[in-house]
């Protein structure tokens, strides 16, 4: 019996499900429901994936196959001509998953992914059809990443390798992730260093010291002490907008967990940011390059300008310095901190986050804080 949209959303049951004329519906021990086309063609038998369920409709799924039928019926294998084809390279199918995802992404991802691809991964596997690419083909692509020590990348472009081919799977070009079959077969990743960081009291209060009497450029000095007054990343206080700031309050849209943070600006931090007005509309930290703001490496270079050995103390770092201070020595409450830091558990990224929990509490906490670390 032939199947319909009902019942295929209700099969549960591992093994293939007939549709009539070679075409089938294949669930996996995993769940997964994948379309098949199983013919013959010159006596020998052949299979093709047409992609994966819901990707590919029962509608979509027929389509394709009645084409397959045709092109059987003129005495062309549906196989050889899919190979030909030119949608089907690895660069064709990595395309068409980057024009997609690219909207999902800020621009420093895009520009990141992009950059991975087009070094890494196209020059040595784009040429392949992409259902012909196997895991020795995928380890030879990141082993040469691997023979540069750039552990991190090679972890990074396998991630990437990994979302094209189930792309591909889901598109009908290929029948399984190679990269599944890697695992233990490179170099283990090295435990991450954690960023220098001052946790003294004094060494906190001698850095502002330095910052606040250090003058030079304003806005890389305002970025270094907003970092050191908030607690929150380089690469989110270089894009702050003066639109996203009232009432002493910034909403901080957190590219990293894709959520908006209520960050309250000390009084100290608000008057700093005030002598940045009338230099750009849009951004406080406006710089001159493409972005539009400042540079990530110009707060760095201020850092070491002004006597900060960067080496001991790096501007994220500045986050763990204020954390172990205000639990430690002020002790304020480890949830009321953590909201500040934008740490929140991995089931609300990208979900409903209440951007204002704690707000006043965290408005007393950090000016508190400000007080303390300006009384030297």
């Amino acid at each position: 019996m032939k199947l319909n949209a009902v019942k295929i959303r209700n099969l549960t049951t591992p093994g293939k499900h007939a549709d009539g004329g070679g075409l089938y519906l294949e669930i996996t021990k995993t769940g997964s429901k994948l379309w098949r086309h199983q013919y013959r063609f010159n006596g020998k038998q052949q299979l093709l994936s047409l992609g994966k369920y819901p990707a590919v409709t029962l509608v979509q799924a027929r389509e394709l196959h009645t084409e397959q039928k045709a092109q059987l019926a003129q005495g062309l294998n549906p196989s050889d001509l899919r190979k030909r084809s030119a949608d089907n390279t690895f660069q064709a199918v990595a395309d068409r998953w980057y024009e997609i995802n690219q909207t999902k992404w800020v621009a420093s991802v895009q520009k990141r992914t992009r950059f991975r691809l087009q070094k890494d991964i196209l020059p040595v596997i784009g040429h392949y059809p992409v259902g012909d690419i196997t895991p020795p083909i995928v380890l030879d692509c990141l082993r040469r990443i691997e023979a540069r020590g750039v552990g991190e990348t090679v972890r990074r472009c396998k991630t990437f390798i990994g979302m094209i081919m189930r792309f591909a799977i889901a598109e009908g070009y290929a029948e399984r992730d190679p990269t599944a079959d890697l695992r233990g077969v490179l170099k283990p990743q090295p435990k991450p260093l954690h960023r220098p960081a001052v946790a003294t009291t004094q060494g906190v209060k001698s850095l502002l010291g330095n910052v606040v009497a250090g003058g030079g450029n304003r806005a890389c000095r305002g970025v270094v002490l907003t970092a050191i007054l908030t607690l929150q990343r380089n690469s989110e206080i270089r894009f702050m907008k003066w639109s996203d700031i009232q009432d002493g309050v910034w909403q901080n849209h957190i590219t990293k967990t894709d959520v908006t943070l209520s960050v309250p600006l000390p009084t100290q931090l608000q008057e700093a940011l005030e002598g940045l007005r009338g230099w750009d509309d849009t951004y406080v930290f406006a710089g001159n390059g493409k972005s539009g703001v400042i540079s990530e490496a110009a707060p760095l270079n201020y850092m070491r300008q002004i006597g900060i050995d960067t080496k001991t103390q790096t501007l994220h770092g500045f986050r763990a310095s204020g954390r172990t201070l205000l639990v430690e020595e002020l002790e304020y409450p480890d949830n009321w901190v953590e909201h500040q830091l934008a740490h929140m558990p991995r089931a609300v990224h990208g979900r409903a986050y209440d951007r204002a929990k704690f707000l006043k509490q965290r408005t007393a906490m950090m000016q508190h804080y400000a007080d303390w670390l300006y009384e030297g």
